[in-house]
C-alpha cells in the first residue's frame, strides 16, 4: 500500500514503485533539479532521482507508506522503521533508520505516514489489535538528520476505528484521518514544541463513504459518495467559526456518472485546483479538474489505462503544471505524466485579467468569464406601475433570463419577484413607498447578486401610471369614480360643472376608487365631471347627469297609503332640478322604457305624480330627452322606491270552482299583475303548504290552479307582500268512483279510488262509524283510500266520503258494490266416476254458510261442513260420461254471489274394452281412448301389428314409441293428481 502527501512548499515528489525490468523496490524523487529530464505524455515513464537502496534489502520489508521530507528528503515507514532518504546532487543517497518498533498489522490506509515540516514531526499509526488504533510521532532534526522523542499522540487506543484515508495540513498543522466503519472524521491540532491532541468529530449524517481528501490552509476537501451515488466535493473549512460546518458541492452530473469510485487527491495551491483521480466502470483511470468550489470541472478517461479501482492504492503529486501518478501493478510499476495548463473561461472574453485560473473583471464587466453586463433600464412605457404598488414593467436593452441575478432596487426598496420577459424588458412587482410623490424623478438602481459591487443607476421620469377612470356611480349624497392608478387625493382635483368638490376621500383598496360629496345646490348649468391632477393634466371630463334621489312619498288627501284604482303621491327626494334641460319621467316597476311624465316638479327635493290603476310596487324617476314612445334617451335614473299599497280585502265566504282544479276568488284591492299575487294553502293534515298557480288578476277577482296533489286547507292570500284582511276555508268535493278489489266477507281491508278523498271520512253500508283511512298523496285525477275496519258480511255494500272543514261539509256519490264472490283455488279428488258416490275437499276464499250451495256438473254437492277457507261436500252422479267435456264445472254460490272454476274436475270416460285397452296399454279417463304399448294397434289396442313391419318400424321409430307411452303415461298419472 502506497501512500502520498504532496507537500506544495517543498517542490519534491516522493513515489515508490518498481523498476520497468524487474520486480525491485525502488523510490522516485521529483523535484525541480530534475524538471529537464521530465517528459513524455501518458503512459510513459518518468526519469528521476532514483535508488534501488539494495543495501535496505527493501525487497524484503514492508514498506506502508511513503511521505515527503524537507527538501530532496523521502520518508518510508516500514514494519519496524522509518527510513529516511536524502537524495544528494551528486547522486548519492544519506539514509538515517529511526529507532526500532513492530508493526504487524497488513498494509492499508489504515496504517500511514505524515510528515509536518514546521516544527518537523513524523507521523504514523500502529494497530495494537485488528480495531484499537494508536498514533505515534518521531522529531526529526534535519540539522543533525536524526530522529528522536517517539511518542504516542493518542494517550489511549481508539476504539473501533479503521482509517479510511489520513491527510496533514501543513499550513493550520491539523492531522485528519477519517475512519472507515462509519466515515466519522477525526482532527487533530499540534502547536510548536508541542502536540496538543484533542479530537473534533464531524458525524457523516449524509455522506455513504469518505474516499480520499487533500488538507491545505486551513481547509479540508474531500471526495465523498451520497446516499443516492451523487459524487460530492465535500469541504470542511476550519478557519470559520464554528468550525464544524461543512459544506456539499455536487461534482458536475455528466462527471459523476461517470465516476466508480474516487482513488486519491492532490491540490494545486499555486493555481487553486483541486485533482481528484478515479475509476470508472471498466477499471480505467480518470481524472477531474476543478476548482476549490467545485464551480468549474472538467475530467477526462484515459481509456486502456487501467487502475486499482481501490482509494489509495496509488501515489500521485503536482510539479510544474504536470500531474504525477504511479500505476502500481497493473501497468508493473509505470509513472503516468499528465500536463495540464489553467486557463480561464473564454481567456476571460477580452473583458479581464486571467489569474491562477480565474477572471479579475474591467468595471463593469463580471462574471466567470467576464461576458456579463447589466442590464440598461430606459423607462417603465412599457407597464408602469401604480403609485400605490403593482407590477412595473421595465424597458431597455441586456436583459438575461437569469433574473436570480439581478437585484433591482427602486428608492432603496427591493423589487420583488422579478420575471423575464424578453432581451429588452422585464418585471417585477413594486412595493408602495409613502416618501415618493407621483410626478417626481424616481431612481432605480440594478446590480449584480453575485457581484454586489457591480452597479447601476437610472433616474426615470414619468415613472408611474396615469389614473383612469372606468366607471361613475352615484351612492345617495355622494359620487364615487372608480378606475385604477389614482394617485392620493393631494395630487387631484374633482369638479362638478364649476364647482369644484372638496372633502373627497379615498376607498380600500387605494388607488382605485374616490368618493366625493355632491354640490348642495338646486340646479347646475353645466354637468361636466372633471377629474385632473395638480399639474392641471385633465384625466377625466364628461357630461354627467346626477340621478335623482328618492327618500319617501305621501299620499295625496292625507290617506295613509295609496289605493289601487289611481292615487297622486308626492315624492320626496334630491336633485329633481339638477338636470334643467333635461325631462324627467317615472319608471313603473315591471317597465322597460319609461312612459309617466312627472306631475310637476316642486322644488328640487319635491315631485309629484298620477299613479295609474294597478300595483307598482317600485317606482324610479329617471332623467331622459323624451321625443315620443319610439325615440327615448337614458341619461341617469334613480333608485328605487317601494310603494306601499291599501292592503287586499279578501271575501273568505266565496271561493267557485271554475273548472275540476280552476277557482275564483273574490275581494279588492287586488291590483292586475299576477306576479305579485301569491296564494297559500295550509292542508288541515300534516301535509306542507302548497302554493297554487295564478292564471289572472282583475282588481276584484283572482283566478287560480290548484296542483293534483292539493288539499283542502285554509288559503292565504298575498299582494305585493301584504297579507289580505281575512283567509277562506277551502274545501275540495270528493267523489268514489270503484272499490278495487272486492273486499272479502271477512271485513278489515278495502282500497277505495277517487278523487279528492285525502283527509275526507268514510262510510260503509251507512255505518256510523268511519273506515281508518290513510291516502295517496296524488289527489287528482286519482285519489286512493287505503282502508281498514270494514265489517264482516256478503252481498250488497256501499261507501260514501264526506270533505268537512270548519262548517262546511260536502258529502260525495254513493258507490255501491258487493263483497268478494267466492274463489275456487283447488279440489280433491281431482276426478270421479258415474255412480261412484265420492267426497269432495274444496278450497279457496270467501265460503259461508249463508245461501250456500255447492253444484258439481250441475249437480248438487251436499256439504258436509264449510269455513271461509274451505267446504266438504259429497255428490253420486248419473251423467252419462260420453256426453260431457272435460274438465266439468264446480260452482259455489254464498248469498246469491257465485264463484266457479272449470278446469280442475275430470269425469272419468270409460275406454272402449272392459279389460282396459285389452290389457296392451293404458286408458285416458279424460278423452277416453286408448294409448296402445309396442306392437299393438286399434281402439282398444287388440291389434297385434305385423312382426315384418315391427322389425322395420324398430329400426327407425323404437326410440319414438318409448316416448311416446312415457308421455301416455304421465298423462295418465296426471289426471289423478289434478
Amino acid at each position: 500500500m502506497l501512500d502520498f502527501t504532496s507537500i506544495q512548499n517543498q517542490n519534491n515528489i516522493c513515489i515508490l514503485g518498481t523498476l520497468p525490468s524487474s520486480s525491485s523496490k525502488i523510490v522516485y524523487l521529483v523535484n525541480d533539479n530534475n524538471s529537464s529530464s521530465i517528459s513524455g505524455n501518458n503512459n510513459n515513464i518518468v526519469s528521476s532521482f532514483s535508488s534501488n537502496i539494495e543495501n535496505l534489502n527493501l525487497n524484503d520489508k514492508t514498506i506502508y507508506g511513503i511521505a515527503n521530507g524537507l527538501g530532496n528528503q523521502c520518508m518510508l515507514l516500514t514494519s519496524t522503521n522509518i527510513v529516511s532518504m536524502i537524495f544528494n546532487s551528486n547522486g548519492s543517497t544519506s539514509i538515517v533508520i529511526s529507532t526500532t518498533f513492530v508493526i504487524t498489522s497488513k498494509p492499508g490506509p489504515s496504517i500511514f505516514i505524515k510528515y509536518l515540516l514546521n516544527p518537523s514531526m513524523l507521523f504514523f499509526s500502529v494497530y495494537i489489535d485488528e480495531y484499537s488504533l494508536h498514533v505515534f510521532m518521531f522529531d526529526w532534526d534535519n540539522g543533525s538528520g536524526s530522529f528522536s522523542n517517539l511518542r504516542s499522540l493518542t494517550e489511549s487506543p481508539i476504539e473501533s476505528c479503521q482509517i479510511g484515508f489520513s491527510e496533514v495540513d501543513q499550513q493550520s498543522r491539523l492531522l485528519y484521518f477519517v475512519n472507515s466503519l462509519d466515515g466519522t472524521l477525526w482532527k487533530y491540532s499540534a502547536t510548536f514544541g508541542d502536540l496538543i491532541s484533542y479530537p473534533v468529530w464531524f458525524a457523516n449524517s449524509d455522506m455513504v463513504s469518505r474516499k480520499c481528501g487533500i488538507a491545505y490552509n486551513g481547509t479540508l476537501y474531500m471526495c465523498s459518495q451520497a446516499f443516492n451515488n451523487v459524487w460530492n466535493l465535500e469541504i470542511l473549512d476550519t478557519t470559520q467559526q464554528p468550525d464544524t460546518t461543512m459544506t456539499f458541492v455536487n461534482i458536475d452530473n455528466e462527471i459523476s456518472s461517470q465516476i466508480f469510485t474516487c482513488l486519491n487527491t492532490v491540490y494545486d495551491n499555486i493555481n487553486q485546483q483541486l485533482y481528484f483521480t478515479f475509476s470508472d466502470m471498466n477499471a480505467n483511470l480518470g481524472v477531474i479538474g476543478m476548482s476549490k468550489d467545485a464551480s468549474e470541472s472538467v475530467s477526462e478517461i484515459l481509456n486502456n489505462t487501467l487502475i486499482i479501482n481501490t482509494a489509495l492504492t496509488h501515489s500521485m503529486g503536482i510539479h510544474n503544471q504536470s500531474l504525477f501518478i504511479h500505476l502500481p501493478e497493473v501497468t508493473s510499476g509505470s509513472i503516468l505524466s499528465l500536463q495540464y495548463n489553467v486557463t480561464c473561461l473564454n481567456d476571460c472574453s477580452g473583458n479581464g485579467i486571467c489569474q491562477s485560473g480565474k477572471c479579475t473583471c474591467n468595471y463593469p464587466k463580471f462574471g466567470k468569464d467576464c461576458s456579463l453586463s447589466l442590464p440598461n433600464i430606459q423607462s417603465t412605457s412599457a407597464g408602469p406601475p401604480p403609485f400605490y404598488g403593482g407590477q412595473v414593467t421595465f424597458s431597455g436593452n441586456g436583459f438575461r433570463n437569469q433574473v436570480q441575478e439581478y437585484l433591482i432596487l427602486i428608492h432603496d426598496v427591493p423589487c420583488q419577484n422579478l420575471v423575464y420577459i424578453n432581451s429588452v424588458s422585464i418585471e417585477c412587482t413594486f412595493e408602495y413607498q409613502s416618501s415618493l410623490t407621483p410626478f417626481q424623478t424616481i431612481t432605480v438602481n440594478i446590480s449584480s447578486i453575485m457581484y454586489p459591487l457591480i452597479t447601476a443607476t437610472f433616474p426615470l421620469q414619468h415613472f408611474f401610471a396615469t389614473p383612469i377612470v372606468d366607471s361613475i356611480t352615484q351612492l345617495e349624497y355622494t359620487i364615487v369614480l372608480h378606475g385604477h392608478n389614482f394617485y392620493p387625493l393631494d395630487y387631484l382635483n374633482v369638479s362638478l360643472g364649476l364647482l369644484s368638490i372638496d372633502n373627497c376621500m379615498e376607498l380600500e383598496p387605494l388607488g382605485t376608487s374616490i368618493s366625493c360629496p355632491l354640490p348642495t345646490v338646486d340646479q347646475l348649468n353645466s354637468t361636466n365631471l372633471v377629474l385632473s391632477d395638480t399639474k392641471n393634466t385633465i384625466i377625466y371630463n364628461q357630461f354627467y347627469y346626477i340621478q335623482p334621489l328618492l327618500l319617501s312619498y305621501e299620499y295625496a288627501d292625507n290617506s295613509p297609503l295609496p289605493i289601487t284604482t289611481s292615487s297622486v303621491i308626492s315624492i320626496i327626494g334630491k336633485y329633481f332640478k339638477s338636470s334643467i334641460t333635461k325631462q324627467l319621467y317615472i319608471r313603473l316597476y315591471n317597465e322597460q322604457y319609461p312612459s309617466l311624465p312627472i306631475t310637476e316638479i316642486v322644488s328640487d327635493t319635491l315631485v309629484t305624480v298620477q299613479l295609474p290603476p294597478g300595483i307598482h310596487s317600485y317606482i324610479t324617476i329617471v332623467v331622459v330627452d323624451y321625443t315620443d314612445s319610439q325615440t327615448i334617451s337614458i341619461h341617469s335614473e334613480s333608485n328605487q322606491l317601494k310603494l306601499q299599497y291599501q292592503p287586499p280585502l279578501l271575501n273568505p265566504l266565496y271561493y267557485q270552482p271554475l273548472s275540476i282544479l280552476v277557482y275564483e276568488i273574490h275581494g279588492d284591492n287586488f291590483g292586475y299583475d299576477n306576479t305579485l299575487v301569491s296564494i297559500s294553502i295550509q292542508p288541515t293534515t300534516s301535509s306542507p303548504k302548497y302554493y297554487p298557480t295564478i292564471l289572472n288578476c282583475n282588481q276584484s277577482t283572482l283566478v287560480f290552479q290548484i296542483p293534483g296533489t292539493a288539499q283542502k286547507g285554509k288559503l292565504s292570500l298575498q299582494i305585493d307582500g301584504q297579507s289580505a284582511n281575512d283567509t277562506i276555508q277551502f274545501n275540495l268535493q270528493p267523489t268514489i268512483r270503484t272499490v278495487s278489489p272486492l273486499p272479502d266477507i271477512t271485513g278489515g281491508k278495502v282500497t277505495i279510488l277517487g278523487q279528492f278523498l285525502a283527509s275526507t271520512q268514510i262510510r260503509a253500508n251507512n255505518s256510523t262509524s268511519n273506515l281508518i283511512c290513510t291516502y295517496s298523496q296524488q289527489n287528482y285525477p286519482n285519489s286512493t283510500a287505503f282502508c281498514n275496519g270494514l265489517v264482516p258480511g256478503t252481498g250488497e255494500l256501499q261507501f260514501q266520503a264526506v270533505s268537512q272543514l270548519s262548517d262546511q261539509v260536502l258529502i260525495s256519490n254513493i258507490l255501491t258494490t258487493r263483497y268478494h264472490e267466492p274463489t275456487i283455488l283447488n279440489i280433491q279428488p281431482r276426478s270421479y266416476r258415474k255412480t261412484e258416490l265420492i267426497l269432495f275437499n274444496i278450497t279457496g276464499r270467501n265460503f259461508m254458510d249463508r245461501g250456500l250451495s255447492v253444484r258439481v256438473q250441475e249437480e248438487p254437492c251436499t256439504v258436509q261442513s264449510v269455513a271461509f277457507g274451505y267446504l266438504l261436500c259429497t255428490v253420486q252422479s248419473f251423467i252419462d260420461p260420453f256426453t260431457i267435456t272435460n274438465p266439468v264445472s264446480i260452482q259455489v254460490t254464498v248469498d246469491n254471489m257465485s264463484g266457479y272454476n272449470n278446469s280442475l274436475l275430470i269425469y272419468e270416460i270409460p275406454c272402449p274394452d272392459p279389460m282396459e285397452c285389452s290389457g296392451h296399454g293404458i286408458c285416458n279417463f279424460k278423452i277416453g281412448q286408448c294409448a296402445c304399448l309396442q306392437n299393438y294397434q286399434g281402439d282398444n289396442c287388440s291389434q297385434k301389428i305385423d312382426s315384418i313391419s315391427i322389425s322395420t318400424q324398430l329400426l327407425y321409430s323404437k326410440l319414438f314409441l318409448i316416448v311416446i307411452i312415457f308421455l301416455q303415461f304421465l298423462l295418465y298419472i296426471n289426471m289423478f293428481i289434478k
